[in-house]
This record gives structure tokens, sequence and C-alpha cells, in this order.
């Protein structure tokens, strides 16, 4: 069966608004519009599947700016997929929270060298999407076979310069976070 696609519920976007307010306020003052869904597959026993893969990943939701023909025939700005099976119905309230903060965060404004709000040719705020500040990826075997010339380590060591301060100190709200070797399933 392939993916099907259904709008969220009002407490989704509920949610959705509450994080708006208190963390992208330049998105509300934009008046961006937002088409929020809830994804979802099965396979042929009626057991839940990924709704989507990112480099072979379950993704939990993913974020797309809307293109300009599309936005001419009426679409909203951006559109906001989340994984019903996998993403929202396993994540406790805060890190349903979390998940649509991130999402949002891909969503940046484009403003010109003085600053200014750029628009699309319809009037629109122009949009594009912000790329992760970091995405560490690699095998645990080629670190181990190959050290510090490995690709993977020095990825780690740019990243633990950069951020390492997040894995040290417990942000507020959180607790330690442990890290045990590969994900489960890994080779």
């Amino acid at each position: 069966m392939g993916t099907i696609y259904e709008k969220v519920p009002a407490e989704v976007r509920n949610l959705v608004e509450t994080v708006l307010t208190h963390h992208h306020q330049e998105l509300m003052t934009a008046h961006i519009t937002l088409n929020i869904l809830f994804a979802f597959s099965y396979d042929k026993d009626g057991e839940p599947l990924p709704a989507k893969k990112i480099r072979g990943h379950q993704a939990l939701a993913w974020t797309s700016v809307t293109s300009l023909q599309a936005r001419a025939r009426g679409l909203p700005d951006a559109k906001i997929v989340i994984d019903r099976c996998f993403g929202w119905e396993r994540l406790a309230e805060s890190r349903r929270t979390a998940l649509i903060d991130h999402e949002l965060t891909h969503l940046a404004l484009v403003f010109d060298k003085d600053g200014d709000m750029k628009e699309d040719d319809l009037g629109r705020p122009k949009l594009q999407l912000r790329h992760h500040d970091w995405e560490l990826t690699g095998f645990a075997e080629v670190a181990e076979r190959h050290g510090e010339a490995a690709v993977e380590v020095h990825e780690m060591v740019r990243w633990e310069e950069a951020y390492g301060q997040y894995a040290l100190f417990p942000l507020k709200g959180t607790t330690e976070v442990k890290v045990n070797g590969p994900a489960a399933g890994a080779k």
C-alpha cells in the first residue's frame, strides 16, 4: 500500500500555532501559511510502516517550501508532513512540541542585503529551507578501522568542537543523554 495523507486534527494545528507564537515570531509576523498533514503507510498485513525515509533513515516529519506555481494555485506557503504512526503516535507531548519546533526551524525567510524581507512574484514572503546545523553520519566499523583518518571521526571531532557543550552539560529541561554505541539493528 502506498503512503496515505490526511489533514491533522485541530489539536495538532493548535500546537503548531503555540510553537509559532513562542519560537517563530518572524514567521507569524510574515503571515506564513502552512499545510500540516499526517502521513501513514501499512504493509499488506496491516502493520504500520515508516511513511518516508530520507537517505535510508526513517523520518518522523519533513518540511518543504511550496513552489511559486503551487502558491499561484492557492496552496499554502509551506508544508509540514508528520509520520502519524512512527512519529506522532509514539511521542510524548514534549517531544511532539520539539518535533514541530524542529520542522518550523527549517523555514527561513529570505532577506536582501539591507535586511528587508524579500517577496516572491505573488507578493508573498520568500522562503527557503534551512539546513540542519549538524548531521553526523558514518559507519562505526570504518571509524574503528581507520581512526583519525576516517571521515566519520573527523566529522565527530568537528561537531564536538562546535557543539560539544550540548553533550557535556544537560540542556535546560533535560536529563543527561547517554550514547551506548550503534543504534539497535545497526550492522
